[in-house]
């Protein structure tokens, strides 16, 4: 029976060891290293022996197998405390070691072998087991960038400082737990930032006893209370003080209307911002001068009275003539012994005069020199005749708008984009605006005694405030008052004159 058995293990052993021999087949693998870039040591081999010694440093290598053309099917690591790891995106492993000691390391590849036998050649895979032996030491070095070490040095320096204030005398001494502290610490600002964090605990129960119990009830009924009394006092100051606001705002706007009434009552004392906007207001005041005034006062030679006349009168020869009747002296009995002379020009209707009755008619189509200087500016049919409504009649004008911009030398390039209607337009404005004030009266005649008490004011004002006359301001604040109390002196006067000439009945 022992010899039995003792046959089947031979015959056993004579079987695998030609199996074996074709599966494990070992060789010495070659490995390209590499360490990390804080390590300056060299990789040392040593290749006396059947497997090839690698000696490098660092927690981490990157292993490349050099002599393997074939598939690694697996690949290991004999001893304990290191890993073996393919690399994600290398043909390359990553070897990592827990502590400094030799570590094996194997890889099992399929090779394809070329085998000739009887002139025949076939291929065969085969699978060869590469082993290599890794010495590594400097296991346990940790590495920093510069920066990362600055943060550290501070951070340390910042945890020193912390337990050398907290165990100073001033707040816990030199007995104190500096973690209990620092717990105690870290809840306070969680308190802090976090308030909701605090209703735990005693918090809670005190809460509980307040919305709970009868007293608790009162007491926050009492603290209610005083915060919605409090708030209706603030309630009422706040709307108090709007309403204050409000008041003041229109007092102020009062005051300013008053005080730009009071500056407007003057012709002098009107700016051209006052009519115009600022870019409009500054080519007139560029062109004109400072003030209404200056502009009214400029403008008058080249809008000459006669000129403007003319225009009227050609304007109404289709409606109107000129007429003149003779009138006696009123000398003599009789009225052969009276001298007769013709009258002033004045304008009447057409076709409101009889046929029979002595007088001498005129055109207006092209008014001579005669009617020119004969017809009263204060003429009621003169007056009354609206020029605007007969603007689109052909007659011929003396000052035509580009003739008005020469004589005013007015710059259309600049100020009013080359549009003399433009300028016609802003001018209008401005005329209309002057006959508008207490300049002039109803009729648009300038007012003698606010003419001149205009042209004093603005002498005054140029006396005090370029020459630093003192009085002259003074002066020119009573003339100031005399034009805002002229108004009513003047209503006095035109009723006294009335009165005289017996329009108004006692």
């Amino acid at each position: 029976m022992k010899r039995l058995v003792l046959t089947a293990l031979v015959v056993l052993v004579l079987v695998g060891i030609p199996a074996a021999a074709a599966v494990d087949d070992v060789q010495s693998a070659e490995l390209e290293i590499d360490q990390p870039h804080y390590i300056d040591d060299r990789i040392v081999t040593d290749d006396s022996g059947t497997v090839t010694l690698y000696e490098a440093s660092g927690p981490e290598l990157l292993l490349t197998l050099e002599n393997v053309n074939g598939s690694v099917v697996d690949y290991g690591v004999e001893e304990d405390g290191g890993a073996l790891k393919r690399h994600p995106d290398l043909d390359a492993w990553v070897f990592e070691a827990e502590a400094d000691a030799t570590y094996s390391l194997w890889w099992a590849v399929e090779e394809t072998q070329v085998i000739e036998e009887d002139n025949e050649t076939t291929t065969e895979t085969v699978e060869t087991r590469y082993e290599a032996r890794l010495r590594v030491d400097q296991t346990s070095m940790q590495h920093y960038e510069t920066g990362v070490v600055e943060d550290i040095r501070e951070d340390a320096q910042s945890w020193q400082n912390w337990e050398d204030a907290v165990q100073s005398e001033r707040i816990a001494g030199t007995d104190a737990d500096i973690e209990e502290e620092t717990d105690a610490a870290l809840g306070l600002l969680r308190l802090r930032h976090n308030p909701i964090e605090a209703l735990t605990g005693d918090f809670t129960s005190l809460l509980l006893t307040l919305f709970i119990t009868l007293s608790g009830l009162v007491i926050v009924a009492m603290a209610v209370g005083a915060h919605l009394w409090s708030r209706r006092q603030d309630i009422i100051e706040q709307r108090r003080r709007r309403k204050l606001d409000a008041e003041r705002a229109d007092l102020e706007e009062q005051l300013d209307a008053m005080e730009a009434h009071e500056r407007q009552a003057a012709l002098e004392g009107l700016d051209w911002n006052d009519i115009f906007p600022d870019d409009v207001a500054r080519a007139f005041r560029e062109t004109l001068g400072e003030t209404v005034l200056d502009g009214w006062l400029t403008i008058q030679p080249a809008l000459d009275p006669e000129y403007l006349l003319r225009d009227r009168l050609r304007a109404m020869s289709d409606t109107h003539v000129a007429v003149r009747e003779p009138v006696s002296d009123g000398g003599g009995e009789s009225e052969s012994d009276r001298t007769f002379e013709w009258a002033s020009w004045r304008l009447e209707p057409r076709g409101s005069r009889p046929e029979n009755r002595a007088s001498e008619v005129r055109e207006l189509d092209d008014p001579d020199q005669d009617v020119i200087e004969g017809i009263s500016l204060d003429d009621p049919e003169l007056v009354a005749f609206d020029l605007s409504e007969h603007a689109d009649r052909d007659f011929e004008i003396e000052v035509d708008v580009d003739e008005l911009v020469s004589r005013l030398d007015i710059d259309l390039r600049r100020d009013f984009d080359e549009d003399p209607e433009l300028v016609a337009k802003y001018l209008t404005e401005f005329l209309q605006s002057v006959l508008d004030h207490d300049y002039t009266d109803r009729d648009g005649r300038v007012r003698p005694v606010r003419h001149a008490l205009n042209l004093w004011l603005r002498a005054l004002r140029h006396i005090g405030e370029r020459e630093g006359v003192p009085t002259a301001r003074y002066q020119a604040q009573h003339v100031e008052m005399l034009l805002r109390t002229y108004d009513r002196e003047e209503e006095i006067a035109d009723w006294v004159d009335r009165v005289e000439l017996g329009q108004v009945q006692e």
